[in-house]
Protein backbone atom coordinates (compact mmCIF):
# COMPACT_ATOMS: atom_id res chain seq x y z
CA UNK A 1 0.00 0.00 0.00
CA UNK A 2 1.12 3.60 -0.64
CA UNK A 3 2.27 5.32 2.92
CA UNK A 4 0.44 8.70 1.46
CA UNK A 5 -3.05 6.66 1.58
CA UNK A 6 -1.89 5.47 4.78
CA UNK A 7 -1.47 8.55 6.67
CA UNK A 8 -4.39 10.02 4.71
CA UNK A 9 -6.64 7.29 6.36
CA UNK A 10 -4.68 7.55 9.91
CA UNK A 11 -5.61 11.39 9.78
CA UNK A 12 -9.38 11.10 8.49
CA UNK A 13 -9.67 8.59 11.89
CA UNK A 14 -8.20 10.72 14.53
CA UNK A 15 -10.11 14.10 12.82
CA UNK A 16 -12.74 11.34 13.40
CA UNK A 17 -12.30 10.84 16.53
CA UNK A 18 -12.35 14.40 18.01
CA UNK A 19 -15.08 15.61 16.85
CA UNK A 20 -18.95 14.28 17.90
CA UNK A 21 -20.55 12.93 14.93
CA UNK A 22 -23.96 12.85 15.71
CA UNK A 23 -26.62 11.16 13.38
CA UNK A 24 -30.14 12.67 13.21
CA UNK A 25 -32.33 9.90 13.06
CA UNK A 26 -35.54 10.83 10.54
CA UNK A 27 -38.99 10.18 12.13
CA UNK A 28 -40.57 6.81 10.21
CA UNK A 29 -43.06 7.96 8.07
CA UNK A 30 -46.19 6.05 8.93
CA UNK A 31 -47.44 4.03 5.34
CA UNK A 32 -50.67 5.71 4.30
CA UNK A 33 -50.95 3.10 1.65
CA UNK A 34 -50.98 0.29 4.24
CA UNK A 35 -54.18 -2.08 3.07
CA UNK A 36 -57.06 -2.06 6.18
CA UNK A 37 -58.30 -5.17 8.24
CA UNK A 38 -61.08 -5.36 6.15
CA UNK A 39 -59.33 -5.71 2.56
CA UNK A 40 -56.24 -7.81 4.70
CA UNK A 41 -59.16 -10.87 5.61
CA UNK A 42 -60.67 -10.31 2.03
CA UNK A 43 -57.13 -11.02 0.29
CA UNK A 44 -56.15 -14.05 2.45
CA UNK A 45 -60.12 -15.35 1.51
CA UNK A 46 -58.75 -14.80 -2.22
CA UNK A 47 -55.42 -16.50 -1.36
CA UNK A 48 -56.61 -19.12 0.32
CA UNK A 49 -59.14 -20.13 -2.83
CA UNK A 50 -56.26 -20.18 -4.83
CA UNK A 51 -54.48 -22.24 -2.21
CA UNK A 52 -57.74 -24.93 -2.15
CA UNK A 53 -58.13 -25.06 -5.67
CA UNK A 54 -54.29 -25.64 -6.44
CA UNK A 55 -54.75 -28.69 -3.70
CA UNK A 56 -52.95 -27.20 -0.60
CA UNK A 57 -49.65 -26.48 -2.87
CA UNK A 58 -48.06 -23.52 -1.58
CA UNK A 59 -45.09 -22.96 -4.52
CA UNK A 60 -47.85 -23.18 -7.41
CA UNK A 61 -50.36 -21.25 -5.76
CA UNK A 62 -47.84 -18.54 -4.90
CA UNK A 63 -47.01 -18.77 -8.70
CA UNK A 64 -50.26 -18.52 -10.07
CA UNK A 65 -51.30 -15.30 -7.76
CA UNK A 66 -48.00 -13.73 -8.84
CA UNK A 67 -48.64 -14.55 -12.61
CA UNK A 68 -52.28 -12.73 -11.95
CA UNK A 69 -50.18 -9.16 -11.22
CA UNK A 70 -53.17 -7.96 -8.70
CA UNK A 71 -52.63 -4.07 -8.64
CA UNK A 72 -55.15 -3.33 -6.04
CA UNK A 73 -58.57 -4.58 -4.58
CA UNK A 74 -61.42 -2.44 -3.52
CA UNK A 75 -64.38 -3.58 -1.58
CA UNK A 76 -68.15 -1.97 -2.70
CA UNK A 77 -70.95 -3.33 -0.76
CA UNK A 78 -71.33 -6.58 -2.27
CA UNK A 79 -68.55 -6.06 -5.08
CA UNK A 80 -65.08 -7.10 -4.93
CA UNK A 81 -63.07 -5.41 -7.83
CA UNK A 82 -59.65 -6.99 -8.40
CA UNK A 83 -57.44 -4.30 -10.39
CA UNK A 84 -55.42 -7.16 -12.38
CA UNK A 85 -52.37 -6.68 -15.59
CA UNK A 86 -53.62 -10.15 -16.63
CA UNK A 87 -57.65 -10.63 -16.37
CA UNK A 88 -57.75 -13.80 -18.98
CA UNK A 89 -56.22 -15.31 -16.14
CA UNK A 90 -58.15 -14.34 -13.20
CA UNK A 91 -61.27 -15.65 -15.91
CA UNK A 92 -60.10 -19.11 -16.93
CA UNK A 93 -60.44 -21.84 -18.78
CA UNK A 94 -64.63 -21.36 -19.71
CA UNK A 95 -65.00 -18.91 -16.53
CA UNK A 96 -64.09 -21.48 -13.88
CA UNK A 97 -61.70 -19.43 -11.84
CA UNK A 98 -64.29 -16.34 -11.63
CA UNK A 99 -66.97 -18.54 -10.65
CA UNK A 100 -65.29 -20.51 -8.27
CA UNK A 101 -63.79 -17.78 -6.45
CA UNK A 102 -67.01 -15.91 -6.96
CA UNK A 103 -69.26 -18.95 -5.16
CA UNK A 104 -65.98 -19.37 -2.43
CA UNK A 105 -66.34 -15.77 -1.34
CA UNK A 106 -70.13 -15.32 -1.86
CA UNK A 107 -69.46 -11.90 -3.80
CA UNK A 108 -69.83 -10.89 -6.96
CA UNK A 109 -66.28 -10.22 -8.25
CA UNK A 110 -65.41 -7.61 -10.77
CA UNK A 111 -62.10 -7.38 -12.71
CA UNK A 112 -60.90 -3.91 -13.70
CA UNK A 113 -57.80 -4.31 -16.22
CA UNK A 114 -54.88 -2.51 -15.65
CA UNK A 115 -52.64 -1.52 -18.51
CA UNK A 116 -49.35 -1.56 -18.54
CA UNK A 117 -46.68 -0.38 -21.10
CA UNK A 118 -44.01 -3.15 -19.58
CA UNK A 119 -46.05 -5.90 -20.43
CA UNK A 120 -46.59 -5.28 -24.21
CA UNK A 121 -44.11 -6.24 -26.68
CA UNK A 122 -42.56 -4.72 -29.34
CA UNK A 123 -42.13 -5.45 -32.52
CA UNK A 124 -39.69 -5.37 -34.30
CA UNK A 125 -39.04 -2.75 -37.17
CA UNK A 126 -39.71 -4.49 -40.89
CA UNK A 127 -37.35 -1.95 -41.97
CA UNK A 128 -34.58 -2.89 -39.78
CA UNK A 129 -33.19 -5.52 -42.02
Amino acid sequence: MNIALILIVVALVLYVGKTKLTVEKKPEKKDLRSPSKELTHWAQRIGNYFLEKNKSDYKKTAQEIEKLKIQNIEIKGDTISIHTARPGLLIGRRGETITGLQTWLNMKVEIVEHFSWNDVLTPNDPWEY
